[in-house]
C-alpha cells in the first residue's frame, strides 16, 4: 500500500506509571516513529498534565542557553550519549545556573554594547571634523550665537557659484573664505558685521547655499578637538579590547558545560513535546498517538528492554473521520518528484498516493514534447555535473534529459538534425496528424484514470453517494465516455445516432440531480446553480481534454525552433553556421526546455490533481530527538 497510497498507521495507548513518563517520551523520540497525538476525550477523563511546569522551565532554561551560546560563540553541542531522561529538579538546578551566568554575561554584554557605541559616535565626530580641519579658527565662534559682534556662517554650495557669491558678499560688507573643495562642492565660512543679515539671506539663496551645522563638542581649534577625540577613541577601543578578551576568556571556560547543558536541554525536550498527547490522572499517566502498523511489534519490544517498570501498550486501528496523519515511503531518487507532489498538497490517509503516477506520467509527456537525443543528454549530463548545486533536484533533470533523450531516438532527432540517426518510429516533422491524436489519446486515458482515482478515494473514505452520482465519480466516467462517442461519430460521420444522447443526458441528470439535493439554497438559485455546474462538467471535460493537445504542439514546436535555427545558420559562412547552431541549440535547451517543464507541470497539477486529489492530508512528523537545541 505504501507505493500507491500511505503506509498504514496504528493509534497506540502507553498506560504506565506518572514517574516513568518521562523515560517513555526519551525512548519513543530516540525510536523516531512515533507521532504524539491528543484528543478531546483523553483530556477530559485525565485533567492533569504532567508536562506542565516542565515545559515552562525548559522554554526558559533554552533561552538562557541559546543567549549563551550566542554571546560566547559556543557551537551547541550535537552528542547525544547517554540518553538519559532529565528530572524537573536537574532541569531546575541547570536553569538556575544558566540564570546566574547569563545575569554575568549581561552586564558585560551592556558594557561592550555602551562601548561599541560610543566608539561608532567618536567615528562619526572625527568624520565629521575632517571637513573643518583646514580652518585655523575656534569652532565655537562659528556655532550659533559663537560671536556677539560677527555674523558668521559656514556651508557648502556648488564651486562653480563661489566667485559669485564673493562678488555679491562684498557689497554687503561680507567677506568669503573657501576652505575645502570635493567633488564639485566648496565649503566656505562667510563673515561679517551683525545687522545685516536680512541683505546675506537673499545672496545666499541666490548661490544655492546650504548651511553646515557645527557640533555643539566642537569648541576649539580643529586640530585640538581631533587630538582629543582621537585619544578618547584610543581609549575607548582598548578597553574594548580587553573586554572581548575577558569574554573569550570566559566563554573558553564556560564551553565545555554549556555544552553539557545543550546535551541536557536536548534530552528534556521530549517530554515537553508530547504536548496534549501526554495526559495524567495522579500517577497514572496516558500517552496517546500514532505509530506505522509495521513498527508495532518492535516498538514493543524496544520498550520492554528500555523501561523496567510496566508499561500497557493498547492499539486499534483508524476510526473513520479520524484526524490521521499520513505516511508516505519513497526511494530517495524521486525526491524532487515529492517535493512537486508536496507543493500541490499532502494525501489524506488511505487516498492514493500520486508520486509515482506523476513520475511516470511527468517523464513521459516530458519527453513526448522535448523529445531529441542530443538535448537529452545535455540536460541529464548537466544534471550530473551540477548535481551539488541543484538542491536535491539533479534526479529529476537527469531523468527528463534520460526521457528526451529516449523519445529524440523514437523521433530521430539529434540537436535538431534528422539524418544523424534514423527515427525508431516517426518523426513529428512529418506526421503532425498522428502525433495529435496521440496526445488526444493520451488526454482521453489521464483524465479517465484522474475520475478513476477519485472514485477510489471517495470509496475509501467512506463517500459512496460522491462516489457513484458526482461529475468526479462513476457518472462522470460515463459522461466523459458518452461525450468522446458523440464527438467521435459527429466527427467521423457527421452525424450523431440518437441513442447516443443518451449516454451524455443520464449522467448529465444524474450528476445535476446529486448537485440539486446537496444544495441548501432557494429554488431558483438552486436551479441556476445547478444548471451552470453541468454546464461546467461537460466544458470542463472537453477543455480538459483539449488541454492535451499542448503535448503534441510543444513537440511540434521544438522541431519548428531547430528548422528556424538551420534556416538563419544557412545564410551565414562557415563559421557563422556553427556559432548559430551552438546558440540556437543553447536557446531551445534553455528556454524551451524551461517552458515545457512548466507547462508539463501544468497538465499534472491543474488535468491530474485537481480532479482526484485533495491534498489536504497531515504529514506523519515523529517524534525525534533534536540534534541541537531550538535557535
Amino acid at each position: 500500500m505504501s507505493m500507491f497510497g500511505t503506509v498504514p498507521i496504528t493509534h497506540v495507548t502507553f498506560q504506565l506509571l506518572s514517574e516513568d513518563a518521562n523515560e517513555l517520551s526519551l525512548a519513543l523520540a530516540e525510536w523516531g516513529r512515533f507521532l504524539p497525538q491528543g484528543n478531546a476525550e483523553l483530556s477530559e477523563h485525565l485533567p492533569q498534565d504532567p508536562a506542565q511546569r516542565y515545559r515552562a522551565e525548559l522554554a526558559v532554561a533554552e533561552s538562557r542557553l541559546q543567549k549563551l551560546l550566542q554571546h560566547y560563540a559556543i557551537p551547541p553541542a550535537e552528542t547525544l550519549e547517554p540518553f538519559k531522561p532529565v528530572s524537573l529538579d536537574t532541569l531546575l538546578e541547570l536553569q538556575g545556573w544558566l540564570g546566574e551566568q547569563w545575569a554575568h554575561a549581561s552586564q558585560t554584554q551592556e558594557a561592550a554594547r555602551k562601548l561599541h557605541e560610543s566608539i561608532r559616535n567618536l567615528d562619526t565626530q572625527l568624520a565629521t571634523l575632517e571637513n573643518f580641519r583646514a580652518l585655523d579658527i575656534d569652532l565655537g565662534m562659528l556655532q550659533e550665537n559663537g560671536s556677539r559682534f560677527l555674523d558668521l556662517r559656514v556651508g557648502t554650495l556648488a564651486s562653480e557659484n563661489v566667485q559669485r557669491l564673493t562678488q555679491a558678499a562684498e557689497l554687503s560688507g561680507y567677506v568669503v573664505s573657501e576652505f575645502l573643495q570635493t567633488k564639485g562642492q566648496s565649503y566656505v565660512v562667510v563673515a561679517g558685521r551683525k545687522g545685516e543679515e536680512a541683505t546675506l539671506e537673499s545672496v545666499l539663496r541666490a548661490a544655492g547655499w546650504r548651511s553646515l551645522r557645527i557640533p555643539d563638542e566642537f569648541k576649539d581649534h580643529p586640530e585640538s578637538i581631533h587630538a582629543r577625540l582621537t585619544q578618547t577613541r584610543e581609549a575607548q577601543q582598548a578597553e574594548f579590547d580587553a573586554l572581548q578578551h575577558d569574554i573569550a576568556q570566559q566563554g573558553h571556560a564556560l564551553a565545555l558545560r554549556l555544552r553539557q547543558a545543550s546535551q541536557t536541554l536536548i534530552l528534556a525536550a521530549p517530554f515537553s513535546e508530547m504536548g496534549e498527547a501526554l495526559r495524567a490522572r495522579n500517577t497514572l499517566t496516558v500517552v496517546s498517538g500514532w505509530v506505522p502498523a509495521e513498527d508495532i511489534t518492535p516498538l514493543y519490544r524496544r520498550l520492554r528492554r528500555r523501561i523496567k517498570a510496566p508499561v500497557a501498550m493498547l492499539t486499534r486501528e483508524p476510526r473513520r473521520g479520524e484526524a490521521v496523519p499520513s505516511m508516505l515511503k519513497h526511494p530517495r531518487w524521486i525526491k524532487p518528484f515529492v517535493t512537486l507532489v508536496n507543493n500541490f498538497g499532502t494525501p489524506r490517509y488511505g487516498e492514493f498516493n500520486p508520486t509515482w503516477l506523476f513520475v511516470i506520467t511527468y517523464l513521459l509527456m516530458f519527453g513526448t514534447m522535448f523529445g531529441d537525443v542530443g538535448h537529452g543528454l545535455v540536460i541529464a549530463g548537466l544534471g550530473v555535473v551540477l548535481r551539488r548545486h541543484l538542491f536535491g533536484f539533479a534526479p529529476f533533470m537527469i531523468l527528463a534529459g534520460l526521457s528526451a533523450t529516449l523519445f529524440g531516438f523514437v523521433y530521430g532527432s539529434f540537436f535538431g538534425y534528422k539524418t544523424v540517426i534514423p527515427a525508431l518510429w516517426m518523426s513529428p516533422m512529418y506526421n503532425p496528424n498522428l502525433l495529435l491524436k496521440l496526445a488526444l489519446y493520451w488526454g482521453i486515458a489521464f483524465i479517465t484514470l484522474a475520475i478513476s482515482l477519485s472514485i477510489y478515494n471517495r470509496v475509501r473514505a467512506g463517500q459512496l453517494k460522491a462516489a457513484l452520482f458526482d461529475g468526479r465519480g462513476v457518472a462522470g466516467v460515463v459522461l466523459y465516455a458518452g461525450l468522446i462517442l458523440t464527438a467521435y461519430q459527429w466527427l467521423s460521420h457527421g452525424a450523431v445516432h440518437p441513442l447516443s444522447w443518451l449516454a451524455i443526458l443520464i449522467p448529465l441528470a444524474t450528476i445535476m440531480s446529486y448537485h440539486w439535493q446537496h444544495a441548501d439554497s432557494a429554488y431558483g438559485e438552486r436551479a441556476i446553480t445547478v444548471l451552470i455546474e453541468g454546464l461546467e462538467n461537460i466544458i470542463g471535460l472537453f477543455s480538459s481534454t483539449l488541454s492535451f493537445l499542448r503535448v503534441a504542439a510543444f513537440s511540434l514546436n521544438h522541431v519548428a525552433l531547430a528548422l528556424a535555427v538551420f534556416a538563419l545558420a544557412n545564410m551565414m559562412d562557415t563559421t557563422g553556421y556553427w556559432l548559430m547552431v551552438i546558440a540556437g541549440n543553447i536557446f531551445i535547451i534553455v528556454l524551451e526546455g524551461a517552458i515545457v517543464a512548466i507547462q508539463t507541470l501544468r497538465l499534472e497539477y491543474y488535468e491530474g490533481f485537481s480532479r482526484f486529489f485533495s491534498g489536504d492530508g497531515r504529514p506523519f512528523k515523529p517524534l525525534r530527538l533534536r540534534t541541537q537545541p531550538p535557535q
